[in-house]
């Protein structure tokens, strides 16, 4: 009896495991269906520019981009459950802009603080410029 819970218990921990694992990759490839994503993290408070950061990206991904199912736009709270696993995949704690194609990861958080309020039609073609950049 002891010889069979040896080797019943590895088999078993086996079968968990490569279920676990089945189960993360189809929430994976769920979690980025188009081919290029902007996602737009924020918290639950927003100051304007942060509000401006969403607005534009989302704005051009929406126009440009309305008939490229190829390219979609994703704005993700991180204070909430579903925000913050997301926000923990690409390691964001503040607000932040982020263009994801595949296992290529931009950041462009720099460029979307910087002119979201002040020169928006430029944080609208450096996004639109890595966008196609993905395509």
């Amino acid at each position: 009896m002891k010889n069979l819970k040896v080797l019943l218990i590895p088999f078993v921990l086996t079968l968990v495991l490569i279920g676990c694992k089945a189960k993360t990759e189809n929430q994976n490839s769920e979690l980025n269906e188009t081919e290029v994503t902007v996602y737009y993290f924020h918290g639950e408070q927003r100051c304007p520019t942060c509000i401006a950061v969403g607005d534009v990206s989302s704005e051009l991904v929406k126009t440009k981009y309305a008939d490229n199912k190829d390219v979609s736009f994703i704005e993700v709270n991180f204070s909430t459950k579903d925000g913050e696993a997301i926000a923990d995949k690409y390691e964001i704690a503040v607000s932040s802009l982020l263009v994801v194609s595949g296992e290529k990861v931009s950041d462009l958080t720099n460029d979307a603080f910087s002119y979201a309020k002040t020169n928006p039609e430029k944080l609208k073609q450096i996004i639109e410029d890595e966008i196609n950049k993905n395509l």
